[in-house]
């Protein structure tokens, strides 16, 4: 999928090349090309939804959780996952030609937004749960770039960092110290061996949650806001809204079942649970300092220019009280009466859990619709024709064969009659003889 995104990177430098006759981006701005300018931002667009996990070009991004949990905080909270948010917000200009693009845009964050938050629902792998919370919240990124709030996308990118990489660092300070368990059914009570790990993952989940006056709740909390002004997009206002509520939801999901329900490991696991060393500990710790005050601290740089929008009371609280209802929600349905979770999700005929757990059945679309033609185009064509029939046929089983056969038959030559010998001498003087 990442080829995907590749290539159509690379055919919007072919045509800016075209249209601008540069690639520098001080040179292209200035200049009010007219061909291609709604082209040119979609192709941008699909390089970006595949750099940064939108929906469609997403898959790679939970599968990547197989690394390492230090290289996950890093790449998947600051630096790799945000590349594609990045050339939105740096070819800014290219979007604005074109009200096709940034409509695109708006609506591929926030169906990714909703989409990753309900699959994240349903994940019981602690990374796969905030490698789909990163990929919701690059949705939120992505949206307000669509809407044209290109700095306020930057600043939770920037926010985003601190609470993402905080979560992942502590979810994996917790998988250490439960024997490399990653499965949240298996884990509870961790509360009592692990408290410094549950307080860095509740502040990372706290901050994820939009909670007032940490990190996240200042770029999200105004994200929001902005939507609200869009009245032709004022879908994308309510798909944020609802993956507000389901991020608040799942990471509370998280927070019960890994530190808060009953035991659920082997007592030696549970006897043996500790906390990491300094070195773990001490990263955690000026994370959970950038989770908590970064996002006071750092507005004023960001935000002052913008015009605020004036909004009714109402909307500034809406996303405050998704959020209190989906924390509220999410300890009770799993830590009070974990029975309404599986009466709603897992019994039959309700096939929801599966849908999500499949993460909407992408990769069943990806592999029969991309996949499998091209694994069939490349073994038909490069493997069957070329590998193993043209260039077989000419290269090494071919040229030997021939060699074979040549030796075969001149070796019929040598019979060991005397007779045969000298035929073949009479022959052969008789042609001399009449050549010369």
């Amino acid at each position: 999928v990442n080829r995907v995104g590749d290539a159509a990177l690379i055919a919007s430098i072919v045509l800016i090349w075209f249209n601008y006759g540069t690639i520098n981006f001080y040179s292209i701005f200035p200049i009010n090309a007219s061909l291609s300018h709604t082209l040119i931002p979609i192709l941008l667009l699909i390089g970006a939804i595949g750099k940064s996990a939108q929906i469609g070009l997403h898959t790679w991004l939970p599968d990547a959780m197989e690394g390492p949990t230090p290289v996950s905080a890093l790449i998947h909270a600051a630096t790799m996952v945000t590349a594609g948010v990045y050339l939105i917000i740096r070819s800014s200009p290219i979007f604005e030609m074109s009200n096709i693009a940034l409509i695109a845009t708006g609506l591929v964050g926030a169906i990714t937004a909703l989409f990753a938050a309900t699959v994240g629902l349903a994940q019981n792998d602690i990374k796969k749960i905030i490698a789909y919370s990163t990929c919701s919240q690059l949705g939120f990124m992505v949206l307000v770039c669509g809407i044209s709030y290109y700095s306020v996308g930057l600043f939770h990118l920037i926010n985003h960092a601190f609470f993402k990489a905080l979560l992942f660092l502590g979810a994996g300070s917790v998988i250490h110290a439960l024997t490399d368990e990653q499965d949240i059914r298996k884990m509870g009570s961790s509360i009592l061996s692990l408290p410094l790990s549950y307080t860095f993952i509740l502040i990372g989940s706290l901050a994820l949650a939009g909670t007032p006056f940490l990190t996240g709740y200042y770029s999200k909390d105004l994200l929001l806001e902005l939507t609200t002004k869009e009245y032709h997009l004022i879908i994308v206002c309510w798909l944020g809204l609802t993956a507000t509520f389901l991020t608040a939801f799942y990471s509370f999901k998280l927070i019960t079942r890994t530190f808060l329900l009953y035991q659920n490991y082997y007592k030696n696991t549970w006897i043996s649970a500790h906390e990491g060393e300094l070195n773990i500990i001490i990263p955690l710790i000026i994370l959970s300092l950038g989770s908590i005050f970064f996002g006071f601290f750092s507005k004023g740089a960001i935000l002052d220019p913008l015009a605020h929008p004036n909004i009714t009371s109402f909307i500034k609280l809406t996303p405050l009280f998704l959020s209190a209802l989906g924390t509220i929600l999410g300890l009770f349905i799993f830590l009070l009466s974990n029975k309404t979770w599986n009466l709603f999700f897992k019994n039959p005929p309700l096939k929801l859990y599966d849908f999500l757990v499949t993460a909407w059945g992408f990769d069943k679309i990806i592999g029969a619709f991309l996949v499998s033609p091209i694994w069939a185009f490349g073994y038909n064509t490069t493997v069957k024709l070329f590998d193993a029939g043209i260039i077989e046929a000419i290269g090494p089983f071919g040229l030997s064969n021939k060699i074979i056969a040549i030796s075969q038959s001149m070796s019929r030559l040598q019979s060991g009659y005397l007779f045969n010998y000298a035929l073949i001498i009479i022959l052969f003087i008789s042609i001399s003889v009449l050549i010369t």
